[in-house]
């Protein structure tokens, strides 16, 4: 056993060392005698090294040697939620059962900041548009929230900033999850929406210290996704030119509110356009089913929106006033403002170039499942057994997906693996179609040369060399030698 400290700042441990398990015992496989295989395990080395790594079971992985550290911080329990920034596209939270909140910045692949809440954390939502100075006692805006669901009933409110607590809300009776928080788009009545595993939604105004408003009762099973419209046109209505809710629940129905009031609407929503789509139900998405399954193979599904010029923000800067999403100008407002893992733009003036496979309207959703699998469809889904492209990678469920701000990324959540993804994307983002398919190809290339050559390290003759991208730092293969 080798004991290390953790001595990251801030980091809410044990005083009790870590214990880094080396194995000491005898290779599980027999070895052939001509090839043996290297042994890395420090302890049975005639000359043991200076240093090593080793992971902990708290999900770090450490570099030790004499001063020990962490190379790679993780996830010391299960990892339900993540959630990305409204604005800044190499920013997005995490929520993890040990009750630690972490701040992520993609770029680096490092945390940028993080605190223990004192509860086990189930659900995480960023509020999607600056919250001003006054809108909850004693704290000094402006600046983004966070919002926090817990598996006992509560939500904590915290400055996304500093990830201070600001409010802390215990209305549900039962002290079941609060899993699914969905904040109202930017410009919308600034209402923070809960789904509750006691199968009601719990409304709260952001904007008068998180006041209880409403509680949406009438589903018949444990809340699963909640969606929020863009203004619904329903002339001579109560609810013609106001925002509307869409919840799922375990039991598979789809009901919609008003989340002035609470009530539930009997109005058909099919032509409602929605500011964000993660349910697993309706007419959009009804193709991502296989003919075999139950309604529970899903968990978990986003939709990408149309994003890029923001360029990759430090953590640094997200408290400056001058960082609000007026930093991305030449963007609609409903463009900029729009939730962060919202579909690509639904409207009439979405033009084929923008939009999937030259289609107008259309964009593309990923699904998760229990099977660790990833998949890509175009969007909506609504064809039979509909085509999609399956990725894998986690060694758990994934529990959550989530399309940074410029759908440059994807992050996926594993559940029990503790384990974040980030998926590249190609050809969504209009500014960098050209140069993906250039680095599209150079992966083609690089993987045929592959296997022409037997997995060789050997280039083929004649291939061309150069920059994969802008910055010129990335070099391969171009074209395939001839």
């Amino acid at each position: 056993m080798v004991k290390v400290r953790p001595l990251i700042p801030g980091r809410s441990f044990s005083s009790f060392p870590f214990l880094i398990k080396v194995s000491a015992g005898r290779p599980r496989h027999p070895q052939h005698p001509k090839h043996p295989a290297h042994d890395p395990r420090p302890g049975l080395h005639r000359h043991p090294p200076d240093e090593f790594a080793a992971g902990t079971s708290h999900g770090d992985v450490w570099e030790v040697d004499a001063s020990p550290r962490i190379m790679i911080e993780g996830h010391e329990d299960d990892l339900d939620s993540l959630s990305p920034h409204p604005d800044f596209p190499n920013i997005f939270a995490t929520a993890c059962r040990s009750g630690m909140v972490r701040v992520w910045d993609a770029a680096e692949r490092d945390v940028a900041i993080s605190a223990m809440i004192g509860f086990t954390a189930v659900g995480i939502a960023y509020s999607q548009e600056v919250m001003q100075s006054g809108c909850v006692a004693g704290w000094k805006g402006p600046g983004y929230h966070l919002a926090v669901g817990s598996a006992d009933g509560r939500v904590a409110i915290l400055d996304a900033q500093t990830l201070q607590p600001l409010v802390h809300m215990a209305d549900v009776p039962t002290r079941e999850s609060n899993d699914e928080l969905k904040y109202s788009p930017a410009g919308g009545p600034g209402i923070l929406a809960v789904g509750c595993h006691d199968t009601r939604i719990y409304l709260y105004k952001a904007t008068k210290g998180y006041q209880l408003i409403a509680r949406c009762c009438g589903h018949s099973g444990t809340i699963t996704h909640i969606d929020w419209s863009w203004p619904i046109s329903m002339a001579g209505s109560v609810m013609d030119g106001h925002l509307i809710i869409q919840t799922t629940d375990a039991a598979l129905d789809i009901l919609y509110w008003d989340p002035r009031t609470g009530k539930k609407l009997p109005y058909n929503q099919r032509d409602a356009r929605w500011a964000t789509w993660t349910s697993t139900l309706g007419f959009s998405a009804m193709g991502i089913w296989p003919d075999d399954s139950n309604g529970e193979m899903s968990t978990q599904l986003a939709g990408e929106r149309r994003g890029g010029g923001y360029g990759a923000v430090k953590m640094s800067k997200l408290g400056s006033a001058t960082m609000t999403i007026d930093a991305a100008p030449g963007l609609s407002q409903s463009v900029r403002s729009s939730a962060a893992m919202a579909m690509s733009r639904r409207t009439e003036d979405a033009t084929p170039e923008e939009s999937a496979d030259g289609i107008a309207g259309c964009g593309y959703l990923v699904t998760t499942d229990d099977f660790s699998t990833i998949k890509l469809f175009n969007y909506p889904v609504v064809a039979d057994d509909a085509p999609y492209k399956a990725y894998r990678g986690h060694a758990s469920f994934v529990a959550c997906a989530r399309f940074l701000s410029d759908d440059r990324l994807m992050i996926t959540a594993g559940g029990h693996d503790r384990g974040i993804y980030q998926w590249r994307t190609l050809g969504i983002a209009l500014a960098d179609q050209q140069g993906d398919a250039i680095l599209l190809a150079a992966m083609k290339a690089a993987v045929k040369v592959k296997r022409d050559n037997g997995g060789s390290a050997v280039p083929a003759a004649n291939m061309e060399w150069g920059p994969l991208d802008a910055t010129g730092r990335v070099h391969g293969p171009i074209s395939p030698g001839k």
